[in-house]
């Protein structure tokens, strides 16, 4: 305060020269306030002459001009003060938010194991054999029995043969078994022509594909991979037919094969037949190999063979073999193919023979009475086949490393020739019955 007194002093001095120093009167501090001595004013918290007061108006006699007053130097204006903005806003912004749960992750891809980097070489299958003739082609005439006068007949042109004819291998192979299996003759109806019907079983628990299979009651079948086939002409009565491609017998069941299925079903059993010769009606046909069309069973004494044949190799496989004779005693001469050796349809040239046969002439039904041959057929009462011999040398099918030999089996005793029991007793593709068979048949 002493400072700022000296300050107004000199300020008034310096204005007024020669002035009597200006009068700072003395001040105290009470209530608050400043207090200024007589003559005297608070200006701005400043005790000056009150001539000096400038918000007075100058004196009229011409008093003494102090200028404008003089404000004390505060120093620079504070600062303002900084805005309340209030606390800072609170940091914590809860929890976060819980992760979304996407599931488990998917199974990785099973791609399999790795393609086996070893490719080997390729597949082509078996070799084509291109010595396989066409048997429609015919073969060569080389053997003398095919130069006998009976060739040289006219040739058969009745309607009769326009029926179906040798068509080449049974490439078109059904499902089932394709190799020679145990197969059963059971049923045979002899007389009438076209009445005439075989019927087959299947003994086994698989289905079998028969397209491989032939009927025949030609003596020389077994030459039949060398390309011999029966003598034709309206007189001669052999034959050899092929079950067609796609053929199948199911397990434990039966198929019939008939001369004519419409002859067949005008029995008064009103049999039906899975098969036919003479292409009838709409009944599947059988594969005919050169005289089926004229061919028939013979009434006084005949034989039937049931084999297998591949069409590729030089032997065939006996399957199953039915012979019989007729009241007048006449046989007809059993299958021998004893030593034969045949040459077939294999790449090769060298033949191959047949084992031993046994063409005894006991092995023979002998009841079938022909006189009445309408109601009077051939049953197997015997599915086992009784005594038939197993060797490792027959010409059967294999199994276990032995051979049935069907030309042993003793036919008298494992077949037998029911008479005028009427046709219903026939009873086709049915198990025989005790009144058929006495005692019921075995084996089955």
């Amino acid at each position: 305060m002493a400072r700022m007194q000296h300050r107004f002093a000199r300020t008034a001095a310096l204005a007024a020269p020669g002035l009597l120093a200006l009068s700072i009167g003395s001040f105290g501090c009470g209530d608050g306030g400043y207090q200024c001595g007589p003559g005297t004013m608070a200006v701005s918290g400043v005790c000056l002459p009150e001539e000096l007061d400038a918000r007075r108006p100058p004196p009229p006699d011409g008093g003494i001009d102090m200028g404008p007053p003089v404000l004390p130097d505060l120093g620079p204006t504070p600062p303002p003060p900084p805005p309340d903005l209030g606390p800072p806003p609170d940091p914590d912004m809860g929890p976060p938010p819980p992760p979304i749960d996407m599931g488990p992750p998917p199974p990785p891809i099973d791609m399999g194991p790795p393609p086996d980097p070893d490719l080997g070489p390729p597949d082509m299958g078996p070799p084509v054999d291109m010595s396989i003739v066409d048997l429609d082609m015919g073969l060569p005439d080389t053997g003398p029995m095919d130069s006998g006068p009976m060739d040289m007949g006219p040739p058969d042109t009745g309607p009769i043969d326009s029926g179906p004819r040798d068509t080449g291998p049974a490439t078109d192979a059904g499902p089932g078994v394709t190799t020679p299996v145990r197969l059963l003759m059971s049923r045979v109806i002899v007389g009438g022509d076209q009445r005439e019907a075989i019927e087959i079983y299947n003994p086994n628990d698989v289905a079998v594909d028969l397209s491989r299979y032939f009927i025949t009651n030609f003596n020389r079948y077994g030459e039949r991979p060398g390309g011999v086939t029966p003598p034709e002409g309206a007189g001669e009565l052999d034959f050899i037919i092929r079950f067609p491609g796609m053929s199948v017998v199911a397990p434990r069941s039966y198929v019939v094969v008939a001369r004519s299925a419409v002859g067949l079903a005008a029995m008064a059993s009103g049999a039906t037949a899975q098969f036919e010769i003479t292409n009838s009606n709409a009944t599947a046909d059988m594969v005919s190999y050169g005289n089926a069309m004229n061919g028939r069973l013979s009434n006084s004494s005949d034989g039937l063979m049931l084999f297998y044949w591949d069409e590729a190799t030089d032997l065939v496989t006996d399957i199953d073999y039915v012979r019989w004779r007729g009241s007048s005693g006449t046989v007809q001469p059993a299958i021998n193919k004893t030593g034969i050796s045949v040459d077939g349809s294999d790449p090769g040239t060298t033949p191959s023979t047949y084992a031993t046969d046994m063409p005894a002439d006991s092995m023979v039904q002998p009841g079938y009475d022909p006189t009445n041959p309408r109601d009077h057929f051939l049953v197997r009462c015997d599915y086992t086949e009784g005594s038939e011999a197993r060797r490792a040398d027959a010409n059967g099918f294999s199994s276990g490393g032995m051979r049935d030999d069907e030309t042993s089996e003793p036919i008298a005793s494992t077949w037998r020739a029911v008479v005028d029991m009427g046709a219903a007793a026939v009873a086709l593709g049915t198990v025989p019955t005790a009144a058929v068979c006495p005692g019921g048949p075995t084996g089955i």
